[in-house]
């Protein structure tokens, strides 16, 4: 008997029109500048996923999105936003997507209108992982923030349930060199602050119980304290905790003094030193 590939199956269910499939869309406006995310439903996928921008009553953008291999998305859409995230005036537009699986993945596009070239609207990509963010202006000057979480901490000194993650905070550059998102979390220590004490609760309430694994807060906690400048405080805290025997778990996942020692090298590869 022969065995149809799992890939040839999946093409044949996205090809195939089910009977319940349906058109849904999303809208989103600001200013002169108006978007429709469209997809359609039905299967095991979304498909047919296009975006359409409007600008001063000219349709100026609609294209299907595509995935990095250039075949058609099928990520579910989560939001639309438009709104002027750098203060230039023209309003960007915001396309939230899902991955769907158990602990990924959140994204977004970010489109810019650029009048001199065909596309009129360009695009960057933001990975958010598991964790998400909220648009929000937390500073009061007028221009959103968008306030997130570090997800490279996820499954990196135990589970994903136990994993800690610390406070990342970004803001929309939308320049001609080099338009994206650039973290700006140091610019908001207080906030930084708040996120640390958090995570210390959260070690004190779980240290010691059967299965109180407190090494993922620890490590987010630990990063907020290097981002505070205070680092050397954190590493002798962290020094006392590894002497109490707190820092046991999982074999899976390094403990003890090499927990310690290989959180140092975490934290100075992320940039966080």
């Amino acid at each position: 008997m022969r065995v149809i590939p799992l890939l040839a199956v999946l093409l044949a269910l996205l090809a195939a029109a089910p009977a319940n499939a349906a058109t849904k869309s999303l809208t989103a406006s600001s200013g002169d500048v108006a978007a429709t995310l469209s997809w359609r439903t039905g299967g095991i996928f979304v498909r047919d996923i296009r975006l359409q921008i409007v600008r001063a009553g000219l349709a100026v953008f609609d294209q299907q999105l595509l995935d990095d291999s250039g075949e058609p998305a099928i990520d579910l859409p989560q939001k639309l936003r438009v709104r002027d995230l750098d203060g230039d005036g023209e309003p960007e537009v915001v396309a939230d997507l899902y991955t769907n699986g158990a602990h990924c993945c959140l994204y977004s596009l970010i489109y810019r209108y650029v009048a001199s070239t065909p596309a009129a609207y360009h695009a960057v990509l933001h990975l958010w992982g598991n964790v998400g963010y909220r648009l929000k202006d937390l500073d009061g000057n007028g221009l959103p923030e968008l306030e997130s979480a570090d997800d490279r901490f996820a499954y990196a000194f135990t589970s994903f349930a136990g994993s800690g993650f610390p406070i990342q905070i970004w803001r929309y550059s939308g320049s001609d060199f080099e338009a994206g998102l650039v973290d700006v979390t140091t610019s908001f220590p207080a906030l930084v602050r708040k996120d640390a004490v958090a995570w210390w609760k959260v070690y004190v309430r779980a240290r010691g119980k059967r299965f109180g694994d407190v090494r993922g807060v620890l490590a987010a906690w630990l990063a907020d304290k290097y981002r505070l400048g205070e680092k050397a405080d954190g590493l002798h805290k962290l020094a006392l905790i590894r002497k109490a025997g707190y820092l046991d778990g999982d074999a899976g996942w390094p403990s003890g003094r090499r927990y310690v020692a290989e959180l140092k090298k975490f934290l100075e590869q992320l940039g966080y030193d």
